[in-house]
């Protein structure tokens, strides 16, 4: 029973851990919200420690510390705003456990085996295969949880946003710079609803898609970036974990403010303003245009 109910409550805080990082609001910023979560962990770890020892001396237990808990400390930072922003940017809560799980056995099978000499069995051999087929089956890398297993592309969209004085909208994304909003469709989600919601989100406004504009293809990564044109129809500008700003801009302003190459390239094609459907495809990094070509609408 002395091996069994640590595990349990590990899983069990596990499980909370899980629902609770799902569910800090995606407005909020991360460590702000970690501010509090510290703060509650201290004054809890504290109460536990004199109800666990009526004569303890918490000062007298600082004298007897080393470097770990220090680093300890560091990590669990690392390792809770990696699940929140894992789970700010879509993953969903059973498959990113599976994913850091699946990394996690491997890497502390070598970390046992370096540092504390432990037997490498063959059960830990099995075990690393297994791993190994969950991370090839679910084929998802860095484009987030939520989608199924076996998918062979994923499909994000982006939105041009006008106003009523004919200015767009740009976000400021923490790792891209300025860009128009937009983001990964959701299983059993519409192109349209996947647009809006990502909007909403992101900008803090609502629209109404009034257009096609292109699609675009990463093709090392198999993503497939939809773009539509959108009306401004109410709601105020807000940021979110994903837009550090947001504001309107004119249209000329907006192409000098966009750096990053495949959003300054698709942000082109939609201010063009032809009545073309644009497709290419491309290669990320460094950023190389494979293949581009202009449609008419309809059979011509």
């Amino acid at each position: 029973m002395s091996m069994i109910w640590p595990i349990a409550l590990v899983i069990f805080s596990n499980i909370i851990y899980q629902i609770c990082a799902k569910g800090v609001p995606r407005n909020m910023d991360v460590m702000a919200s970690m501010t509090i979560t510290y703060l509650v962990g201290a004054v809890c770890s504290a109460i536990m420690y004199f109800v666990m020892n009526k004569n303890g001396n918490l000062l007298q237990e600082y004298m007897k510390t080393n470097w770990t808990p220090i680093f300890l400390g560091i990590s669990v930072v690392g390792l809770e705003v990696g699940f929140i922003y894992a789970y700010k940017n879509g993953w969903a809560v059973s498959t990113a456990s599976i994913v850091q799980s699946a990394f996690l056995a491997i890497a502390l099978i070598i970390v046992g085996a370096v540092l504390y000499h432990e037997t490498i069995t063959a059960n830990k051999i099995i075990g690393i295969v297994i791993c190994q087929d969950v991370k090839k089956e679910i084929q998802i890398g860095i484009f987030g949880g939520k989608y199924k297993m076996n998918y062979t592309h994923f499909v994000s969209v982006a939105g041009l946003v006008y106003n009523e004085n004919e200015e767009i909208l740009l976000i400021k994304s923490p790792w891209r710079g300025w860009e128009y909003p937009g983001g990964m469709v959701e299983p059993g989600e519409t192109f349209q609803e996947s647009l809006i919601r990502e909007i909403k989100e992101e900008a803090g406004v609502d629209v109404e898609i009034t257009g096609f504009i292109g699609l675009c293809k990463n093709i090392e990564k198999d993503i497939v970036n939809i773009d539509f044109s959108c009306k401004y129809i109410g709601g105020e500008l807000m940021t979110s974990n994903e837009s550090a700003e947001v504001r309107w801009v004119k249209k000329q302003e907006a192409l000098g403010m966009v750096t990053f190459p495949l959003t300054k390239k698709r942000l082109d094609i939609m201010l063009s303003e032809d009545n073309r459907v644009h497709c290419f495809g491309f290669k990320k990094e460094p950023f190389e245009i494979i293949a581009e070509q202009d449609f008419m609408v309809g059979k011509v």
